[in-house]
């Protein structure tokens, strides 16, 4: 099972009572999380949670702001702990280009995990605009609306660059 939203760790209580019910099912479970609140809720969670996805979306914090609308301080800060903590992590980052998917963050991000250490796995996870149309249904503007995804080859060279640090891929 994956806690997924939204961000589990926004209702942390509930998370843990539910991750914990299902690990005396012997149910594997999953937390996928932006890492943006206090530590202390996300280790509530970690401490039951088999498998950690952890999205990392934009490293510089000056862009990060720009593109997320807050500082990414907290998030880096609890990503390293994790993974200093010994925790099972995945990073997973999005791809969505002119934002995420440009050579300096992807350098950014790459020179994090290796600073770092501990993490093996790395999720790619290409833009697409399926969820456009529900914008407007919630009264919402979508502001990627001009944006294509990604290209094939774009993809494959993100990719081997991961995979030519050590990483593996998915």
């Amino acid at each position: 099972v994956t806690l997924t939203g939204g961000e589990p760790a926004q209702q942390s209580d509930f998370a843990v009572e539910l991750v914990g019910r299902l690990k005396e099912l012997y149910v594997h479970t999953a937390l996928e999380t932006s890492g943006y609140c206090e530590w202390n809720r996300l280790k509530k969670m970690f401490d039951l949670t088999d498998l950690v996805l952890f999205d990392l979306k934009v490293i510089d914090s000056s862009k990060h702001k720009e593109f997320c609308r807050y500082d990414n301080r907290i998030i880096l800060e609890n990503f390293k702990r994790a993974l200093q903590e010994g925790y099972n992590v995945t990073a997973r980052l999005p791809l969505i280009p002119n934002f995420t998917m440009t050579e300096q963050n992807i350098e950014d991000t790459i020179d994090l995990l290796n600073e770092v250490g501990g993490i093996r796995r790395v999720d790619l996870l290409p833009y697409h605009g399926l969820g456009a149309k529900k914008y407007p249904l919630l009264g919402l503007e979508y502001e990627l609306d001009n944006l294509n995804s990604p290209k094939k080859e774009e993809l494959e060279d993100i990719e081997h660059k991961f995979e030519s640090k050590g990483y593996s891929v998915s």
